[in-house]
């Protein structure tokens, strides 16, 4: 009987520091501690704020002839019936400009080398004062930062409204994805994404994207200055943030432009559409005007 009681009293001793063992190897909770993903928000490093970016950018390819107008002025006479256009060596272009275009809800931000092209080509030096000649633009095409083939891009023009620094903007109705225009003033904290020329390629339309964290103070007027570095060959700047969508979603909305004035660089931000125009815009017969925005 006694042997008995031992075996039982064992018995139930192991049982009990198996129980303890397996109620202390539970994993420890701190106090305050959740695990649901929707507790904290996370801000997006540089490298997806540049693929963002990225997606919504196109190149620009802005080619323009020489018009001899001194023949044009003779064939308003009845003397010539063909306007006389002029490539250069050998060319049918005289010359051929790249530049940016971002892809927005408004349509296309662009900059002056869309519309002037000849004032940032150094070949057209030579017949800038002479009465000659006039540059026409002969043919714009484009393509997505990631492809290599242009297609046709067409748009009206008039270079007489527009200075060389112009922000313009292609309104056009543009399929997903695209950037949402923030207006916001006041202090911002974001990311300057700055296209630069790719040093590694030797073709005029590579560009590479190099990325700043900032804080800026925008003016009444929508204007901050930007005092830190930046990178060399730069061809353009954008300001972009982080915002909630009404979704709940984190998204990357377009928040200014950088522009050189003066020797110093400034943040603008970029002009909103209101509802009254987006729907002149759809119901317009030519949806692609070009409006500048300074």
């Amino acid at each position: 009987m006694k042997v008995y009681n031992y075996l039982l009293l064992f018995a139930l001793v192991f049982c009990w520091s198996s129980m303890k063992a397996q109620v202390t190897g539970f994993p420890s909770m701190n106090k305050g501690t959740t695990t649901s993903s929707t507790a904290k928000k996370t801000v997006s490093n540089a490298s997806s704020i540049e693929n963002n970016v990225r997606n919504n950018l196109i190149i620009i390819q802005q080619n323009y002839q020489l018009e001899d107008i001194t023949m044009e002025k003779k064939q308003l006479l009845g003397v010539v019936k063909k306007k006389s256009l002029f490539g250069r060596g050998g060319n049918k272009q005289f010359g051929t400009i790249y530049t940016i275009g971002v892809k927005t809800e408004n349509g296309y931000y662009t900059d002056g080398r869309a519309v002037l092209p000849w004032l940032y080509d150094t070949n057209f030096n030579e017949y800038r004062n002479r009465n000659q000649y006039e540059p026409v633009i002969s043919e714009t095409n484009y393509r997505s930062w990631s492809e290599q083939e242009y297609r046709k891009l067409s748009f009206n023009s008039d270079p007489n409204v527009l200075s060389k620094d112009s922000i313009v903007l292609i309104k056009k109705i543009l399929s997903k994805p695209v950037l949402f225009i923030d207006p916001k003033t006041g202090n911002q904290k974001g990311w300057i994404v700055w296209v630069v020329k790719d040093s590694k390629a030797t073709e005029p339309d590579a560009f590479a994207l190099s990325t700043q964290t900032v804080e800026l103070t925008f003016d009444a007027n929508g204007m901050a200055e930007y005092n830190s570095s930046v990178p060399q060959q730069v061809f353009r700047g954008l300001f972009v943030t982080e915002q909630e969508n009404k979704s709940g979603q984190i998204v990357t909305v377009l928040s200014g432009f950088a522009l050189k004035e003066d020797g110093k660089w400034l943040i603008k931000k970029p002009t909103m559409i209101t509802s009254a125009t987006k729907a002149k815009m759809v119901s317009s017969a030519n949806p692609n005007e070009l409006t500048p925005t300074k």
